[in-house]
């Protein structure tokens, strides 16, 4: 989760920014659910030999109670593409694991976890990075660069948020469940296919401006769901969110070397 994390951030900042690529970012998340879709339904199959249509029936007729969980990823989804055109990669995964902040908060509230003092340091000493990172780039932008990466990370932030709340309820459900991973991701995938499809044709012809880098950054994205899936159900939303911190030593140094991203002893000790 941590290798995949990284590398459809940096792929996807690599493709958008620095290559200057225009493919639709709705039909590149729409294509990535419908790889996750086709995975998810063939691990049905292999899982119900006997019945499995009358399984995926069964699935398809209770997905309505996920209508709800695929409207906020379409949110957060949207609002990563938009925040990863403001900010740099390395800017953008490192204000990202305020997200650990938001999920550790919303694990107390819904499922009345305790965590302990040397995990809540832990979390504040990762935020503190993160504002350390953020302000050492603030001094390096002029005004108007200034005000949009400003933009950028309250995005970030807001996405931050989201991502804890349904990461958690997410959890809350994988965990109390009748239905198994594969089946409750057939239900987000079913809908939303249906919310990327009218933005995939109202931002032009579907495949419009794809290259490789974006065949390749929606096979990333469909696995990646998936592993977040996984993770969550045999661990949990804090410990889903602390693999992918790893991901930002991999962008870190990888876009220093191929994005011309900066790294420099602020860079380093926030990191």
């Amino acid at each position: 989760l941590c290798v995949q994390t990284a590398s459809y951030n940096l792929l996807r900042s690599y493709s958008g920014g620095f290559l200057g690529e225009t493919w639709s970012k709705s039909s590149v998340l729409m294509v990535t659910e419908i790889i996750k879709l086709i995975i998810s339904l063939l691990m049905i199959i292999i899982e119900n030999k006997e019945r499995p249509f009358g399984r995926i029936l069964l699935v398809i007729k209770e997905s309505p109670c996920m209508a709800k969980l695929a409207i906020i990823f379409w949110i957060m989804n949207l609002l990563s593409f938009m925040s990863l055109d403001l900010v740099d990669a390395t800017t953008f995964m490192t204000c990202s694991q305020m997200k650990i902040l938001t999920t550790a908060g919303f694990s107390v509230i819904i499922m009345k976890k305790r965590i302990n003092y040397r995990k809540w340091r832990a979390l504040i000493l990762l935020a503190l990075g993160v504002i350390l990172v953020s302000i050492q780039k603030y001094k390096e932008n002029d005004k108007k660069e200034l005000k949009w990466e400003i933009v950028g990370i309250l995005l970030i932030l807001t996405q931050n948020l989201l991502s804890g709340f349904v990461g958690v309820f997410f959890e809350n459900i994988l965990k109390a469940d009748v239905f198994s991973i594969w089946e409750r991701n057939v239900q987000l995938a079913i809908y939303s296919i249906m919310f990327y499809f009218p933005l995939a044709i109202y931002e032009g012809p579907v495949f419009n401006g794809w290259t490789i880098h974006s065949v390749i950054i929606c096979i990333i994205g469909g696995f990646g769901g998936l592993m977040v899936a996984l993770t969550v159900k045999y661990t949990d939303s804090i410990m889903k969110t602390f693999a992918t911190s790893g991901a930002i030593i991999i962008a870190v140094i990888s876009g220093y070397f191929f994005t011309d991203e900066p790294m420099d002893i602020y860079v380093c000790i926030g990191i």
